[in-house]
Formats: C-alpha cells, sequence, structure tokens
C-alpha cells in the first residue's frame, strides 16, 4: 500500500512502457542473468527435491508415516474459503459502495474514508483468496473522531493518542474502520458484526447510539449533521445499541470509550474504559479503568535534539488564561525566578536567562513574566523551539499532556508545580498532586517539583536544571514494547466472559440487565 506523502504516487508505468511491454524494460545485464538463471533452475529444483528426499528417507517409518498422513489431510481438506468468508467479502464491497453513496467527498472528513476503502478491498480480497490471517478478519471499528483527526494531522493530547493506538493496531495487522458518528459506526458495525471485535467509541457517540429510539431519532438525526440526509437508511427499528427487542444492534460488551480522562460513566463499569494514564496509580486504585496508555518512543526519533541550548526555559501553556491568577500555580513568582537564574558567557558576550512561550499571537504581552509571546506555532516549529531550550516549565496547566514527555524524550527537563502534599510527610509523594501526576514519582535531574507559590524554590530549581542537563529519556511504561503488550491485552481478553460476571455481580444478574452481555445473533 503506498503511504500518503510519499514520492511514490504516480503510476508505475507510463502508457508507452506498457505497450513495449516488460522485457524490454530490463537492463541488459539483467536479462543475461534471467536467461541463466532459465537454464539454471531446473538443476537446481532437482538438487532440492533431491535432498528433501533423502531427508524424508532419513526420518524413522514413524514419523515419515505422520508427516505423509498430515501432507495429505492439509491437501484433501482445504478447499477453498468458505460460503462465510465469501458472503462477508461480499458485504465489505457492499460497504464501500454504501459508504461512497451516503458520505460523498464534499461531506468532509474524506481522507480517512479513503483508508476505509483501502481496508475493506483488503479484507474482502483476502476473504475471497481464503488467505486472511486471523488479525485481519479481526475488524476494529474507530468510533472516535480522535482517530480521524489524527490522520488528519491533529496534534492535541488525544490525538496523540490516538495515533499511537492506530499504529499498534496496524502493527499487529489488525483491519480498522474510520467512522464520525453514532450512525455511521452503526452502519460499519451491522456490515461485518460475526468479524468486529472492538469499538472504541467517542463518549458523546456511545451516548446518542444509547438513546437512539423510535422516539427520538428523527430529533438526533435532524442535530447529527455528520451522517445527514443519509440517516433514513436505517428501516425497521429504530434503534443502535444492541438490546432485547434490537439484538442486532452493537454489543455493549464490544463497547470501549476511548476516554483522555478520569470519569467513568459505561454501564458495564470502569474496565470498558480506555485512558492514556495509569489512573489508579493517581487515585489510590478507585479508577480501575483500563490503562491502555501510549508510547512516544518511535515519534521521539522523529524529534532532534542539540548539544548546544540556548540559555532559556520554554513555558507550557496552550492559551493566554493560563498565566492568569486563578490558573497559574506560579502567579507573580515566574519573573522573579527567573532573574534569579545566573547568565552565562557566549563568545565572550554575557547572556541572561530567558523565559519564552508560544501561546496566542506572535508579540503578545504577558505581565508576569514580563515577555512577548512567540505566537502560536505548529508541531514541528513548537519542538525546534523545545529541543533548543534547557528546560520546560509547567505552571498549572495543561494536565495529562504529552508535552512533557515530548521534553524528556529530547533532553529537556520538565518543571512543575506541586500543588498539594501531606504535611505530616511532605516526602511521600503518593499524597502529591502535581501538574502532570504521571511524571510525580521521577526525580531530578528529570523531573523537578516546586511548591506553588515557591519563588525561591522554582529560581533553584531552574538553576539546577539548566546546570545538570540530560540524557534523553522515555518512562519504560512508554516504551514500545510496554505499550503493544497492553494494547494486545484489550484485544485478546474475553470481554463477554467479563461482562457476564459484571451483571451478575452489579445487577444481581436481573433480567433487564442481560444486553449487557447477550450474544450476538451473527455467526462469528
Amino acid at each position: 500500500m503506498t503511504l500518503r506523502d510519499s514520492d511514490d504516487t504516480g503510476p508505475l508505468l507510463s502508457a508507452g512502457e506498457r505497450e513495449r511491454g516488460w522485457h524490454d524494460r530490463i537492463p541488459v545485464w539483467r536479462r543475461l542473468r534471467i536467461r541463466s538463471w532459465r537454464i539454471r533452475w531446473p538443476l537446481i529444483l532437482l538438487a532440492l527435491a533431491a535432498v528433501a528426499y533423502i531427508g524424508h528417507l532419513a526420518l524413522d517409518p514413524d514419523t515419515r508415516a505422520r508427516l505423509s498422513k498430515a501432507s495429505n489431510t492439509a491437501f484433501k481438506t482445504w478447499t477453498g474459503p468458505s460460503e462465510e468468508d465469501l458472503d462477508a467479502a461480499r458485504r465489505a464491497r457492499q460497504l464501500m459502495k454504501d459508504m461512497k453513496e451516503r458520505y460523498p467527498e464534499e461531506s468532509g472528513h474524506q481522507l480517512p474514508r479513503l483508508d476505509n476503502y483501502v481496508a475493506l478491498e483488503r479484507l474482502a480480497s483476502c476473504l475471497e483468496a481464503g488467505t486472511c490471517t486471523d488479525n485481519e478478519r479481526r475488524v476494529i471499528l474507530l468510533g472516535s473522531f480522535h482517530f480521524g483527526h489524527s490522520e488528519l494531522g491533529w496534534n492535541g493530547g488525544e490525538q496523540v493518542w490516538a495515533r499511537a493506538t492506530l499504529s499498534a493496531i496496524r502493527e499487529l495487522n489488525h483491519t480498522y474502520l474510520f467512522s464520525w458518528g453514532h450512525m455511521d459506526t452503526l452502519l460499519n458495525y451491522q456490515a461485518l458484526p460475526e468479524l468486529v471485535t472492538h469499538v472504541l467509541w467517542e463518549r458523546l457517540q456511545m451516548d446518542h447510539c444509547e438513546k437512539r429510539n423510535e422516539t427520538n431519532y428523527l430529533e438526533m438525526d435532524k442535530a447529527d449533521y455528520q451522517t445527514k440526509p443519509w440517516h433514513n437508511w436505517q428501516t425497521g427499528p429504530k434503534r443502535c445499541m444492541q438490546s432485547a427487542d434490537y439484538p442486532q444492534g452493537i454489543p455493549y460488551w464490544k463497547s470501549f470509550h476511548f476516554w483522555f480522562f478520569v470519569e467513568t460513566v459505561h454501564p458495564l463499569g470502569p474496565h470498558w474504559v480506555l485512558s492514556p494514564e495509569n489512573y489508579d496509580l493517581w487515585y489510590n486504585n478507585n479508577v480501575n479503568h483500563t490503562y491502555l496508555g501510549y508510547s512516544i518512543e518511535h515519534r521521539c526519533k522523529m524529534f532532534p535534539t542539540f548539544e548546544h541550548r540556548e540559555h532559556r526555559g520554554l513555558i507550557l501553556a496552550k492559551t493566554l488564561n493560563y498565566f492568569d491568577k486563578t490558573r497559574n500555580k506560579f502567579y507573580q513568582v515566574i519573573g522573579k525566578a527567573r532573574d534569579g537564574v545566573r547568565p552565562v558567557t557566549e563568545d565572550g558576550k554575557e547572556v541572561k536567562f530567558e523565559l519564552v512561550t508560544t501561546v496566542g499571537d506572535k508579540g503578545d504581552r504577558i505581565d508576569d513574566p514580563s515577555m512577548e509571546s512567540l505566537g502560536r506555532m505548529d508541531q514541528k516549529a513548537w519542538t525546534g523551539v523545545l529541543a533548543r531550550s534547557k528546560l520546560l516549565l509547567g505552571i498549572g496547566h495543561p494536565i495529562v499532556s504529552p508535552s512533557p514527555y515530548y521534553a524528556l524524550c529530547m533532553g529537556v527537563p520538565f518543571i512543575q508545580p506541586l500543588e498539594f502534599w501531606d504535611r505530616t510527610n511532605p516526602d511521600d509523594r503518593t499524597r502529591w498532586g502535581t501538574q502532570q501526576m504521571a511524571l510525580r514519582m521521577i526525580q531530578e535531574p528529570y523531573v523537578y517539583h516546586v511548591r506553588q507559590g515557591d519563588e525561591e524554590g522554582l529560581r533553584d530549581a531552574m538553576q539546577r536544571a539548566v546546570d545538570n542537563p540530560i540524557e534523553p529519556y522515555i518512562p519504560p511504561e512508554m516504551k514500545w514494547d510496554a505499550f503493544m503488550g497492553r494494547v494486545q491485552s484489550l484485544l485478546t481478553r474475553d470481554w463477554q466472559a467479563e461482562a457476564k460476571a459484571y451483571v451478575a455481580w452489579k445487577y444481581d444478574d436481573a433480567p433487564e440487565w442481560q444486553h449487557l452481555a447477550m450474544d450476538s445473533p451473527y455467526k462469528g
């Protein structure tokens, strides 16, 4: 498959080349080699067959008999693709047609839909040929728009997480389909229900799917502009999620919230909420989300690193109001702390320590610290500024951000505010509340923790960070292998069995809750 943005996007052969034929396009030296191989290959095949036969004779009679029987059985039992696979291939091709009809190019979000067509064609082809691997047969529906946005180049925390998850799914060779709304997701599911193993929902879209019924579907369709005006394709009962009177709906036990934060509202409980961080370590094991996390290891290698850095730090912030008194944990102390960091001498000149930020527009004024913003940048430019800085300073927001991980992987230490702690045991990090909770256990010289409002502590931390440069660092749980292990666990667990156990425990196995773990009417 040709990757987007690669140079290999044109036709492989021009019209003239196609007419001349393949032989005339082979260099002379290669033609000679082909001629010699034409002479030699029968002899080589005979030699290989002789070696194989001699090896076969060297085996004991029982082993030879077992191998012969297994070989004969394999040839006799494989009769090509099953009728079920051929039917699934037909439905995959029909789904392509339905997508193109119901979501034409002018409706937007077209780029990820092109990936859908490639995925469906590959799935249909291997089903027809009887060559699908087990993973290729497993279809994952990407019902959170963050997956599509990650393909479109967005770089917020949710998209960074989605992009890593998508990379893992690709590496495992699963089939995946993008969708942009609950009816879009339902269309994909009902085309290939026996092959769909997981639906990674945006929480609001699953909520819409749950609420869709005979009395409100028209109003919901009117509001859901993403799939308008194609909602009238659903005939019969107007439903979306699986229920006793709509068994063909999307099963709850296959449905997961792809949710960046800590709240839990899934009817099957917190295990069906996927999270980017291990919130159990933050909240004393009271969250119980399925920690999926992500890895920045591959992407980190794309970022620049510099031995010589400018005598400055970068303040982590998204908008100008992050510097306001209500949000800024170092309000009215940043400038004083900055001015207390020692200057350095470069090329015979004294260079003062500076702090920069990239919020708002270029030239926007920030009172504390007194400076002008460099202006909002794309990710490439922003990482260039970060990579040339000596530290990254957090002031309280954003939380759960990938940016501190990017800093560490580029060899830039992170300073963050310590917002609360145990007064009787201030060194107990398990009782700390910090901006980036996942980093509270990492110590200097990688991560510095400064109590909010502590001017002297902030100045000393910045000075130590400047004086003690670090090597690139990635936390162990964000290594690629660790992340892949968690993704594989998600995709191989028996979620229906867990759902049945949860219904028995949480709902006393009451009949009205059996739909949360019910079987699908489709063979799979």
